[in-house]
Parts: structure tokens; sequence; C-alpha cells
């Protein structure tokens, strides 16, 4: 029988991890200054106060379970990395392998942390919870047997399934990870295991560098039970809905585990410094696209393309210290002033300048020229009396112009007014 509650699983220990001043992938050196590293407790921290200010906490069966012991660890990790990590934390601390940095007290909160994986998995296999959210930290997923690896000490999903598994509360398991990075310690932990089905939605070219790809399918024992799908930096929401709809899910469903568990980092975020992937909520919430801001709030770019507003006939677009040179982008500034005469102005752009403007509108490989019709619920172009959202753009629009001068230069269309630009077509 499964239980109804959802659980959370947390521990304040978890966020007293401190893994020092960095310099993420290179040691501080004569001429690297040592930073923060990237994981915090702070956004974990923010996320159970976030549960508690809201009062959604008191909806959620809240758990506190103990560390896990030396001997689930041991199910997953070699004791020689084990007795390593405990010397290092009795004494100032170290590295755990590969970027994987601790000070004492590390090991506790990842005991801990690996502890709040082992009792989740245990209240849903057991029948308990229907499910169950832990808050690990420090993260797992890059653990391996025998080291630590991009600021994970200890593989939490392996020792907590291994566990399960070990004890006969579960048998068949999906473990599906959507971190930026490659799950590398889950995949490594079940290599040879057809019990266990491992699926890693990441970052293509990212950390770690060696693993990841889509020809890493399991070992000789369990060969298609590991999904690798590497995904093009900055392809957005829809390729992961994509690979979800048609690859992820299908799969899981072939495999029918008799659990899931999921390593749902963050760092696919749009904002996120270590990852390029542009996920964001805009589409999830009704949007098709969404404009990022600079550190000051003013305009950047949207997720693929470039950001262009129309004022009184001039053309305004961010100035490149805060957004991406792009080819259409600079394709367009020079059809603007050289075949439309018009002025282009590139500088900072409020937020509020979008909802004001005449017309606005994208440019990207993909986009080509496309025209935004409303921003924040907002009518661009209704301060002028443009046309409703979701009716044709004006013919004689800056907008309509550009895109008709653009299409006919694509296709190749070199009348008398385009001619300076023929050397952009390559014959093919």
């Amino acid at each position: 029988m499964t239980g109804a509650a959802t659980g959370f699983f947390w521990h304040e220990r978890c966020f007293w991890h401190d893994p020092g001043a960095i310099g993420v992938f290179s040691a501080p050196g004569e001429f690297l200054q040592p930073q923060p590293a990237s994981e915090s407790p702070e956004s974990k921290r923010r996320l159970k106060n976030l549960l508690e200010v809201s009062g959604l906490i008191d909806e959620l069966a809240v758990r506190k379970p103990p560390p896990a012991s030396r001997e689930d660890l041991e199910r997953f990790h070699t004791t020689r990395y084990l007795d390593a990590l405990a010397a290092g934390d009795a004494g100032r601390g170290g590295d755990g392998g590969d970027c994987a940095p601790y000070l004492p007290g590390s090991l506790a909160a990842a005991s801990q942390s690996a502890g709040l994986a082992v009792g989740a998995v245990e209240a849903v296999a057991t029948g308990e919870l229907s499910q169950a959210y832990a808050l690990c930290r420090p993260p797992g997923h890059h653990a391996e047997a025998d080291r630590g690896r991009g600021f994970c000490l200890l593989g939490n999903i392996p020792v907590a399934v291994m566990r399960a598994r070990a004890l006969g509360q579960v048998g068949r398991v999906a473990i599906l990870d959507w971190d930026v990075h490659h799950g590398n310690g889950q995949q490594g932990a079940f290599w040879n295991t057809p019990e266990v089905l491992t699926i890693s939605l990441h970052q293509a070219g990212n950390y770690p560098l060696e693993t990841g790809e889509f020809a890493e399918q399991g070992g000789a024992a369990a060969l298609g039970t590991d999904l690798n799908l590497p995904l093009p930096p900055g392809c957005g929401i829809g390729a992961y809905e994509y690979a979800m709809d048609t690859l992820v899910l299908p799969a899981i469903e072939a495999f029918a585990p008799e659990l899931i568990v999921v390593a749902c980092g963050y760092d696919a975020c749009a904002k996120d410094p270590l990852g390029k992937m542009l996920l964001n909520s805009a589409v999830k919430a009704g949007f098709d696209e969404t404009i990022m801001l600079d550190p000051e709030g003013c305009v950047a770019e949207a997720s693929a393309a470039n950001v262009f507003l129309v004022r009184d006939g001039v053309l305004h677009t961010p100035e490149v210290t805060s957004c991406l040179q792009g080819i259409t982008r600079d394709s367009v500034i020079r059809l603007a002033r050289e075949g439309l005469g018009l002025e282009v102005v590139e500088r900072r752009i409020t937020r509020d300048e979008l909802y004001i403007a005449d017309e606005a509108f994208l440019t990207g490989t993909a986009a080509e020229i496309l025209p935004l019709r409303e921003l924040d619920g907002r009518h661009i172009g209704a301060r002028i009396g443009g046309p409703a959202v979701g009716a044709p753009i004006a013919d004689g629009s800056v907008t309509a112009r550009l895109q008709r001068l653009y299409g006919r230069l694509v296709r190749g269309e070199l009348e008398a007014d385009l001619a300076a630009f023929g050397a952009w077509l390559t014959p093919v």
C-alpha cells in the first residue's frame, strides 16, 4: 500500500558544508583570484525557507533521518576513498579528487546528505510515502566509487538505491538526471546493473568532459540501460520537452521501474553561471519567449535571439556589452542603415522602453526577424494605435520592411538596392 503524503527530507547540517575559496576548475594561484564556490548553501536554504513562509511545509511530511552509515557508504564507495576523506576531514580538509574541495566538518554534512537520500528512497520504496523530495547538500551525482568530483563528495543516489536493493525494498529502479552536467556518478555505479536504468539530460561538452556521450549505453551485462542525451548549448525548453516526450518517458515506460529517482539539479536555468541551456519558466507560463536582463536590469537579449525596438522611426538595440554579437543582428543593422536609410542606435535599454515602443522584434538564425507583439501582458505598439495582438503587422512598419528586405536577400533577389550585399551569399 502506498502512502498518500509527500515527504520533505532536510537537515541543517547539510548547509554547514564549506568547500572554501576555489578557482572553479583550476586551483587559485598567482593570477587566479579565489572565489566562493558556485555550489553554496544559500539557494538550498532559501528553498527550505520559502516552504516555511509560504505555508507549504505544513502540507508535507517533514523528515530528518540519520546520516548514512559506513556500511551504506561502502556499498558504493571504496574503503580507501572513505578513509582518505575521513583523514582529510579530521585535519585541514582537502580535495575529494577532482574539484571536490572540502573543509573540516564536510564529511558529516556529506554523510547527512546521503542519509537524506537513503531516508527518502526507503520511505517511498516501502510505501510509507507516495513521493519525497530530499534537499541534499553537498550534491552527489558526480561522485565516483573512489573519488569525489564536481563539488560532490558522496554518491547520494547510488548509496540510497544500492541500500534499498540490498535490503529487498525495491528491484527495478529508473534514475533520471536533468542537471546541466552529465550524471557520471550514477552511470558508473550501475554500468553493469541491468535492473537499474540511468538517464541523463545534460549540456553537451560541459563537465565532465570525458563522459555523457550518446554511445555510452551501459556495460556488457546491462547494455541499453544507460541513456545519455547531450543537448546543444542554448537549445532551450523546447528541446528538453521534445527529449522528454519522445525519448525519456518512453524509455522509462518500457523499462517499467518500481521506483523512479530524479537527480533534479537546477543549473540548466538561464541565469546559472555554469550552464548555457537557457531554461526558463516563460514558455510554461504561456509565453513564447523570455527577455533576459543584465545585472543592472537593462534589456540584454532573448534566449537565442537579439532584441530591437523602434521608436519614432529610429531603431534601437542593446549594446554588445550585455548581449551576443549575433550574425543576424549585424546583418539587420547594416540592412537598416544602408538598405532603408534608418538611424540605428546601440545603447542601454530599460525594460519599460519595450512597453512603450512603437515596434519591437527579435533577430537570430532561427528567428530571422520575428515581431514582438506583447510583453508582460502589454500590447507593444498600443501607444501609436498599432495592430492588435494576433493581427498582421502593418505593411509599412519598420519590422515589415526589414522582413521583406531580409527575405529578398536570403533568396538571392539582388536588385539595385541589395547589390552591395551580394558578398553575403555563398553559392551552393
